[in-house]
């Protein structure tokens, strides 16, 4: 983490090879339970280190993103008839808002190149 940490310190800063540039970097959490002590102490840890850039949204960990894993698709292709309505709408609801702020911080980045 201190090496990345070190990394964007020295994005921040402008130094970069020359035929690479960053307008913006963001580190997600997946598979997050919050309900699980270790999963919150980790995000708490890792705001530390990455602050603003961690994202706010993670991925939470529901049985929809564990069949989307283990057949290789995503939660947006999984059919929502092979789990419970609930299940299917938290996942969705869990991505949606990732991708929300996801978007969010791409259209600003965007509009600084």
């Amino acid at each position: 983490l201190a090496v990345v940490d070190r990394q964007l310190r020295h994005l921040a800063k402008g130094h970069t090879a020359p035929h690479k540039v960053f307008a913006d970097a963001r580190f997600l959490l997946t598979r997050f339970e919050s309900n699980n002590e270790l999963h919150r102490a980790m995000q708490q840890a890792f705001g530390k280190v990455f602050g603003d850039r961690l994202a706010q949204h993670p991925i939470e960990m529901t049985r929809a993103v564990e069949q989307s894993g283990r057949f290789l698709s995503s939660i947006y292709e999984t059919d929502y008839r092979d789990m419970t309505r609930e299940t299917w709408r938290r996942a969705r609801a869990s991505f949606d808002q990732a991708y929300e702020e996801f978007k969010g911080h791409l259209i600003t980045a965007w509009d600084t190149i």
